[in-house]
């Protein structure tokens, strides 16, 4: 081997991949920027997806919502006609009176645990 051969005692030393940015701020030379190296169109065409995406996601939660009302009216509405309804039976009014308390407790848990949320 001779002495001039570069690869002799190994591979090349290269610097460490580590910064030490206690130095560099203690000199006051420290910037930290964040820059996206995001081409513009792939930035443009992917917050077009995003806003179809979440613009779905509210729709599908309108609509939820919506289905979610109508149920719980429509079952408010039977449970009262039962428990108040001149020709229900007895049988008909406990089953109304447990109906409407069924909803009543699952609309107060609702509303406290978000309270509990906020």
């Amino acid at each position: 081997m001779s002495g001039s051969d570069p690869h002799a005692l190994g591979p090349p030393q290269h610097p460490s991949p580590e910064l030490d940015l206690n130095a560099a701020a203690a000199t006051g030379n420290l910037v930290v920027s964040a820059e996206t190296r995001e081409d513009p169109l792939d930035q443009q065409h992917r917050h077009a997806q995003e806003t179809a995406e979440a613009d779905l996601r509210r729709w599908k939660e309108r609509i939820r919502f919506a289905l979610s009302a109508v149920l719980l009216v429509t079952i408010t509405a039977v449970a009262l006609y039962f428990t108040v309804g001149p020709t229900s039976s007895a049988d008909e009014k406990s089953w109304g009176r447990t109906g409407l308390m069924s909803i009543l407790t699952g609309v107060a848990g609702y509303f406290i645990g978000r309270s509990g949320k906020d």
